[in-house]
């Protein structure tokens, strides 16, 4: 979390008198409106347990918002200087499930068991400003991690 500024040093590959020169950046800005990021969730679940508890299944479904995240920094032009602050500048919602199948049995000293388990969560901005709609950053109602892509058919 960017709360205060720091100066980068590193080994320049110059060379002065024989010797590597050691070099410094200005540090980033720092948003004078950066504060903590809020959440709401909530979650329903089940638990079922069949033939003795031999087959047992967990479902659970959740939702989780958060508010006034630190996303990336909006696109400010290059006559700045130096990197653009991050400030708290969206909004996110996460959903997702998890089924959880389990068989476990005893055929006489023999102990098995067997475990499926499926889930999936997706994360979609619910604001951002980017009103340029500039596909290089977060838009409005943008999944995270989307993948896009052309898919070409050829008949032969």
């Amino acid at each position: 979390m960017p709360f205060y500024p720091s100066t980068n040093t590193s080994a320049n590959t110059w060379l002065i008198n024989g010797n590597h020169v050691n070099d410094s950046t200005a540090p980033g800005l720092i948003s004078s409106t950066l504060t903590w990021e809020t959440m709401s969730s909530w979650n329903i679940g089940a638990d079922f347990g069949f033939l003795n508890n031999r087959l047992t299944a967990s479902f659970d479904y959740f939702v989780r918002k958060t508010f006034d995240m630190v996303g990336p920094a909006p696109e400010l032009p290059e006559i700045l200087g130096t990197a653009v602050p991050r400030a708290n500048n969206a909004d996110l919602q996460s959903n997702g499930f998890e089924l959880d199948l389990a068989w476990r049995d005893q055929i006489k000293d023999f102990s098995y068991g067997v475990h499926f388990l499926l889930s999936d969560d997706r994360q979609k901005v619910l604001k951002y400003p980017n009103d340029a709609g500039s596909l290089s950053t977060w838009r409005n109602g943008q999944y995270l991690n989307e993948i896009w892509g052309v898919y070409h058919y050829r008949y032969r």
